[in-house]
């Protein structure tokens, strides 16, 4: 742990199967690229000793209260990685697109943070499969975020006070703002 150039944070509350389908897929896919961290929101169905159970190699933060969004904040503090990839308990980043994160940061030295294609897929056969591509021009949804880790930390990461939804355009103009 701590050796990869990225970090997948995962957050979660109270959602063991769709956390679980969805870590069966990412922890291979992330296998030597990335360092995967899970924040338990103060959940109470047990999914916490799951990840510790099955999934041994998954960095695990628990939480004496629900975060929500700003939850990820926790994970990124701790992470040892140049680049944060932000996931929702039931998405996943296939491996190519996983590795041409680097890459595509390292191209440009400004470049804060860019939207990357996640798949939805809890596993559940009445779900549908598809790519979340992101929101507005010029701001990525959480869900599929890839972000540098210093600019993360510089901008103060999610703000706590908004929940879910929205939290994304703060950061992104608190980011736009630094430069």
């Amino acid at each position: 742990m701590g050796s990869a150039r990225c970090a997948i944070i995962i957050p979660t509350h109270n959602r063991l199967d769709d956390l679980m389908a969805t870590l069966a897929v990412q922890v291979p896919a992330a296998d030597g690229l990335a360092d995967i961290w899970v924040v338990d929101n103060a959940g109470t169905d047990g999914s916490a000793r799951a990840v510790r159970d099955r999934f041994p190699s998954v960095n695990l933060v628990t939480l004496p209260e629900n975060r929500l969004a700003a939850a990820r904040n926790e994970a990124a503090a701790r992470a040892d990685a140049d680049f944060l990839v932000m996931l929702d308990d039931d998405s996943t980043i296939d491996r190519d697109s996983l590795g041409r994160i680097p890459a595509a940061f390292d191209a440009r030295a400004h470049l804060a943070a860019i939207g990357c294609l996640t798949r939805r897929d809890t596993g559940r056969p009445d779900d549908d499969i598809h790519y979340e591509p992101g929101g507005l021009p010029g701001v990525f949804i959480g869900c599929g975020a890839a972000i540098r880790r210093q600019a993360w930390l510089d901008a103060g990461g999610y703000p706590a006070d908004f929940g879910f939804y929205v939290e994304e355009y703060d950061l992104c103009c608190r980011l736009w703002q630094a430069g």
